[in-house]
C-alpha cells in the first residue's frame, strides 16, 4: 500500500502542481490500534510556486481525493498550516509527530518541530480534546452495544487530555505512550484486551460497554475540565514561522529554471503535437530534464520536479527521471523516445541513456495501468454528466425528519404545517438513540428563548438547547448526519470538477452525445497501442501511426460499450505478446544508478553550479 499512497502523492503534485513537504499517516493505523479494514488516512503540507502568492486571487487552501474504502488522502496548504500553528492546532501538531512519514524531503518539518513547544497552547489543545470526548461518549457510547472503535477514539483522547492537563506538554500520538499515564494494572490488562479485539475485529465490531473504561472516561473528563481553566491561553506572534515560509520558497520552482536554462539537459515539445494527434484548439505541452545545483542537491531543499501554472510545462530533475525510468513510467518513456523534431534542447550528456536499455515487461502494467486510469477518468464524466446536482447546496434542514402518523415527513413540512420558523425551535438529545432528538417551540417558553434546529445556512450540524424541567417535547426529530455527509461531499466534488473542468472539451464531450469522455479514450488505446509495440518492436513509437483510427474515438464515432469490448480484445493480444516477449522482467538499477553518477559528475565537473 505504501508505494500506492506514493503514487497517488506524485500524481498530486503533477495535477496540481504542488509540492508536498511532508506526508504521514493520521489515524489510527498511527495512532496504533488499527482495524484489519481500517483506511489509509494520509495527510499533507504542500506548497505551491510561488507566484500564486503574489496574486490578487485567493487559491484553494487544500487539496484532497475522493475517498474510497481503503484510502483517505488530503493535505493543507503551507499558508494554512501554519495559520493553524499559530492557534496551536493539534490535528497539525499530530501530523508533524506521526510515526509513520510517507514524505519527508526538506527541513520543513525539523524546522516545524523544534518550535512545537513556544507554539502549542495547553488550553487550546485540552479544549479540543475535551470537546472530542465529550461528543464521543455521548453521541457513541451509550446504548446496551457501542462501537469498538469508538472506545478507543475516546480513550486515546482523553489520555492527551490527560497529559496535557498534568505535563502542560505537547501529548504523543501514539496510545502506546499515552497509556503509559495510567497505572492501574487491572486497567491496563482490560486494554490489552480491547486491543486485542480490535486487531482482529473489523470498524463495525459491536461490544457490550465496559463499566470500568466508562467510569474512568468520565471521572478523567471532569478531572481534566477542572484543570484546563488553569492552563495559560499562549498566543504567539508569527516571528519564527516567517523563515519557515521564505525557506521553502527558495528552493527549485519553474520560473527559476527558466531564469537558469544551463540547468536544462533536455526540453521536448510533447503531448498531442509529439504524438502526432494535436487537432485545431489543441495546446502545446512540453516535457524536459534538469539537474539540481550541486549545493541545493546536497542539502535539505531537494526538488523533483516543477511546473508553470498550468501544469502544461513540466521537467523532471534528473535523479527523479532516471528513478521513474527504471519503473518504466510511460510519461518518461515518452520523453525519452521524443522524436528529434520536437527536441528544442539535448545536452550531449543524455546519449549515455537509451530507451531500449531500460525497456522490460513491467511496461505491461504500467502502459496498461495508465490505460485503465484514463477509461476510469471517461467513466466518470460519464457519471458527471448525467448526474442531476443541485443549483445552491442542501442544509442540515433537507436531512432532518419527523415522526408522523406512524411514519415520518420532514422537518421542512412539519414545520410549515404548525406555522413555525425552525429558529423558533430548540432540540435536546433522545437519550440512546444517535442522531435523534425531541423537539420543541418557543411557544411552550414562559422566559427566555430556544437557540433554533441550526446556526444558519452553513451549519453543518444541529444545535441543542437548555429545556426547563416539565416541558413535553412536541415532536421526535432524526437528522440524517450520514446522508448530510455523503451529499456535502458529492456536491463540493462536483462543484470542483465544475470549475477546473476544460469547457471547450467538455462542450465536444456533449456534442457527439456519447456521453463519455472521448480524449480519454482516446488516449486509452494509444497507450495500449504502444504497450503491444514494446514488446513487439522493442521501442517506444511516440509519434502515432494510427493517428486515423485514434481520432475517430476522439470524435466520438464508437459506442463505449464497443470500445470496451475492443479494449478486452486488445489486452488479451497484449498479455500474448508480453507473454513470449524477449524483454527482461525488469530494469537494471545497477546500470541506472551508473547512468546517474557519470551524468551528475560530468555536469558538475564542467560547471560552476
Amino acid at each position: 500500500m505504501t508505494d500506492t499512497i506514493q503514487q497517488k502523492l506524485l500524481e498530486l503534485e503533477q495535477t496540481e502542481n504542488i509540492k508536498i513537504l511532508y506526508a504521514c499517516e493520521s489515524g489510527s493505523r498511527a495512532w496504533g490500534f488499527a482495524s484489519p479494514d481500517s483506511d489509509f488516512d494520509v495527510r499533507f503540507i504542500y506548497a505551491r510556486p510561488v507566484n500564486y502568492y503574489l496574486g490578487i486571487t485567493d487559491m484553494p487552501d487544500f487539496v484532497d481525493l475522493p475517498i474510497n474504502d481503503v484510502l483517505d488522502i488530503r493535505g493543507w496548504d503551507i499558508r494554512k498550516a501554519l495559520k493553524l500553528f499559530l492557534k496551536s492546532n493539534i490535528s497539525l501538531f499530530e501530523w508533524i509527530q506521526s510515526p509513520i512519514v510517507y514524505r519527508e524531503g526538506s527541513d520543513f518539518t525539523a524546522d516545524i518541530r523544534s518550535i512545537m513547544p513556544e507554539y502549542f497552547s495547553p488550553r487550546a489543545s485540552a479544549n479540543h480534546y475535551s470537546s472530542l470526548v465529550f461528543n464521543t461518549v455521548r453521541d457513541d457510547l451509550q446504548g446496551s452495544e457501542v462501537k469498538l472503535k469508538r472506545y478507543f477514539y475516546a480513550l486515546r483522547s482523553t489520555l492527551a487530555c490527560l497529559w496535557i492537563a498534568d505535563r502542560k506538554t505537547v501529548p504523543p500520538m501514539e496510545f502506546s505512550k499515552l497509556r503509559r499515564l495510567i497505572s492501574d494494572t487491572h486497567f491496563q490488562d482490560t486494554l490489552d484486551d480491547l486491543l486485542v479485539q480490535k486487531q482482529t475485529a473489523d470498524e463495525k465490531t459491536l461490544i457490550q460497554p465496559v463499566p470500568l473504561i466508562q467510569t474512568w472516561l468520565q471521572d478523567t473528563l471532569t478531572y481534566c475540565q477542572q484543570q484546563i481553566p488553569l492552563h495559560p491561553s499562549k498566543r504567539k506572534q508569527p516571528d519564527e514561522i516567517e523563515p519557515i515560509v521564505q525557506k521553502i520558497h527558495t528552493i527549485m520552482t519553474f520560473d527559476h529554471l527558466q531564469q537558469n536554462p544551463q540547468l536544462l539537459l533536455l526540453d521536448c515539445i510533447s503531448g498531442s503535437t509529439a504524438y502526432n494527434l494535436n487537432v485545431k484548439g489543441s495546446d502545446t505541452d512540453r516535457k524536459g530534464i534538469f539537474i539540481m545545483p550541486q549545493k541545493q542537491l546536497y542539502g535539505f531543499t531537494q526538488t523533483d520536479q516543477v511546473a508553470n501554472n498550468t501544469n502544461d510545462e513540466v521537467y523532471f530533475e534528473i535523479g527523479r527521471f532516471m528513478e521513474l525510468l527504471t519503473k518504466n513510467n510511460p510519461n518518461i518513456l515518452e520523453l525519452l523516445s521524443t522524436p528529434s523534431q520536437f527536441v528544442l534542447y539535448r545536452h550531449p550528456l543524455m546519449d549515455l541513456i537509451k530507451p531500449e536499455d531500460f525497456l522490460s515487461k513491467l511496461c505491461l502494467d504500467t502502459f496498461a495501468g495508465y490505460a485503465h486510469s484514463q477509461i476510469k477518468k471517461a467513466r466518470g464524466l460519464n457519471k458527471k454528466i448525467n448526474k442531476s446536482i443541485d443549483e445552491t447546496c442542501k442544509t442540515v434542514l433537507d436531512f432532518c425528519y419527523v415522526i408522523h402518523d406512524n411514519g415520518s415527513i420532514t422537518l421542512k413540512e412539519w414545520l410549515q404545517v404548525n406555522n413555525f420558523e425552525q429558529q423558533q425551535c430548540g432540540l435536546v438529545n433522545l437519550d440512546h438513540f444517535r442522531d435523534v432528538y425531541l423537539l420543541y417551540h418557543q411557544k411552550q417558553l414562559k422566559a427566555g428563548y430556544f437557540r433554533g434546529i441550526i446556526s444558519g445556512a452553513d451549519a453543518d450540524d444541529v444545535q441543542l438547547s437548555p429545556v426547563p424541567e416539565g416541558v413535553e417535547h412536541l415532536a421526535v426529530m432524526n437528522f440524517n448526519k450520514d446522508g448530510y455527509s455523503v451529499y456535502c461531499k458529492e456536491y463540493k466534488e462536483y462543484r470542483e470538477w465544475e470549475a477546473k473542468r476544460n469547457e471547450a472539451r467538455y462542450q465536444s464531450t456533449l456534442s457527439h452525445g456519447k456521453s463519455y469522455d472521448a480524449k480519454n479514450m482516446m488516449h486509452t488505446f494509444r497507450l495500449l497501442n504502444m504497450a503491444g509495440e514494446i514488446a513487439q518492436y522493442g521501442h517506444v513509437i511516440v509519434n502515432r501511426p494510427d493517428r486515423d483510427f485514434l481520432l475517430k474515438i476522439r470524435n466520438g464515432e464508437f459506442e463505449f460499450d464497443k470500445l470496451m469490448n475492443m479494449v478486452n480484445e486488445k489486452m488479451e493480444q497484449i498479455n500474448e505478446l508480453y507473454r513470449t516477449s524477449a524483454l527482461p522482467n525488469k530494469p537494471d538499477l545497477q546500470k541506472a544508478e551508473v547512468i546517474l553518477l557519470q551524468i551528475r559528475t560530468e555536469f558538475y565537473e564542467n560547471s560552476q553550479l
